[in-house]
């Protein structure tokens, strides 16, 4: 799809189609979700990238990647999140404008639905409030709203952030002698085999083959690491924690050997990935929203992830839908 240009305001354009890959400089660190490597373990059928630059620069100072599928057009289906990410400074009406083109675009091409899931609030809650403003003013509504948990991460020892039951839980598995850390190189079918086998004993299916999982960990080896606590030589617990930006980490896909479930290695595997995000001067990780094998929300879940310190924030996806004529 060739660029077009699609609206202007005052010293602001919106333009829709292809960026240049890689993307130019840009006043923001992009999210992961937003670069081209991460586009690359994708599937999307028709992609779409809608952005705002500046008139007389011609830098970006807005970006939102989305797929059109049939009558819909929705951020990335593989992705936690997509949505609005943009400059502090960029004007309000700016980011409106955006939006708005983005729906009459939708609408001309005979599209009948745009679904935009944006980040947590946690993840910059200022930002978030801006963005929440520009969707509702741009005749976006609510569509969905989940509650999401992270810890911040600071000077503070893991330990004082945890309840005491889950201290006495990391201790247990320190005294049976388990050991946690980053797994250099792990192959990724024993990863994702274990992942898989604790998924489906708890009822949950996991959201792609091997041949997708190996992909994203093969494509973003400097974004995707996975962490591991080890009983002997045997992976007992792990998750891949997702590099979003040099500020976040998403704890994503953790999963445990159920016959180990009584000592709870999951402390300890979070206690690690913690300690990490200490020595790298993250500052952010992302727990992600707590849901059963159905998709509802699953209060014992969103319990665990407190007593780690996660602190709960809401996540909002946004919905416009277009009536005929």
């Amino acid at each position: 799809m060739e660029k077009q240009l699609i609206g202007s305001l005052n010293r602001y354009e919106v333009w829709l189609g292809q960026l240049p890959e890689p993307l130019p400089g840009l006043p923001f660190e992009p999210y992961l979700y937003n670069r081209p490597n991460h586009l690359a373990t994708q599937r999307p059928e028709n992609p779409v990238s809608v952005w705002l630059c500046e008139t007389s620069t011609q830098q970006i100072h807005a970006l939102l990647r989305a797929d059109r599928r049939g009558p819909q057009v929705a951020s990335l289906a593989h992705a936690p999140f997509g949505g609005l990410q943009f400059v502090p400074s960029v004007p309000a009406d700016a980011l409106v404008l955006l939006l708005s083109c983005l729906g009459r675009w939708c609408r001309e091409q005979g599209g009948m639905r745009l679904l935009i899931k944006a980040p947590a609030a946690g993840y910059d809650q200022e930002k978030f409030d801006v963005g929440h403003r520009a969707y509702l003013s741009s005749g976006f509504v609510v569509a969905q709203i989940r509650t999401n948990h992270h810890i911040p991460v600071s000077e503070r020892p893991f330990l004082v952030l945890i309840s005491g039951a889950e201290r006495r839980r990391l201790r247990k598995c320190l005294r049976a002698g388990f050991r946690a850390g980053l797994w250099p190189d792990p192959d990724p079918a024993e990863v994702y085999a274990f992942v898989r086998e604790s998924r489906q004993q708890l009822g949950y299916s996991l959201p792609m083959s091997l041949a997708e999982f190996s992909h994203l960990l093969g494509e973003l080896p400097d974004s995707t690491l996975v962490f591991a606590v080890w009983a002997g030589n045997k992976p007992i617990s792990l998750t891949v924690a997702i590099q979003v930006s040099g500020r976040i980490l998403y704890n994503f896909c953790p999963a445990d050997d159920l016959a180990y479930r009584t000592f709870s290695p999951m402390v300890l595997l979070n206690a690690s990935l913690y300690a990490y995000a200490q020595q790298h001067s993250f500052d952010t990780i992302d727990l992600g929203v707590s849901l059963d094998n159905g998709g509802n929300e699953k209060p014992s879940l969103a319990r665990f992830k407190e007593n780690l310190g996660g602190q709960p924030s809401v996540k909002i996806t946004y919905e416009k839908i277009f009536t005929p004529g």
